[in-house]
């Protein structure tokens, strides 16, 4: 059993807030204690949400679809590696912006 960082693209969306607190509520991930989470998103809601202040927690300003960012991001730090990807522009800016749409939802 060894140690695991967690990376959430889209991590301050709903799904991923509700998926960061339940890897925070395990500890734990594929037999591996959880070591690190780092949400990734467009941008963080002030206030931050309170399970940030938990020390695994890391925030990022990012995009998926910022390569040098996920290149960053995927580096070995030795412990094992998960990557949830829930990022996605939704309807309502995605109708605002939809080449941001189309790159955020289909290239990244």
């Amino acid at each position: 059993m060894g140690c695991r960082r967690v990376v959430i693209i889209g991590g301050l969306g709903f799904l991923g807030q509700e998926l960061c607190k339940a890897l925070l509520r395990a500890g734990k991930l594929a037999g591996d204690e959880i070591s690190n989470i780092i949400l990734v998103d467009i941008s963080i809601p002030e206030p931050r949400p309170a399970f940030c202040s938990d020390p695994r927690v890391e925030v990022q300003v990012g995009s998926a679809t910022d390569e040098d960012l996920c290149k960053k991001l995927m580096e070995s730090s030795g412990d094992s590696l998960s990557v949830f990807h829930l990022a996605g522009i939704m309807s309502g800016q995605g109708e605002k912006d939809f080449d941001l749409a189309l790159s955020a939802n289909l290239d990244a």
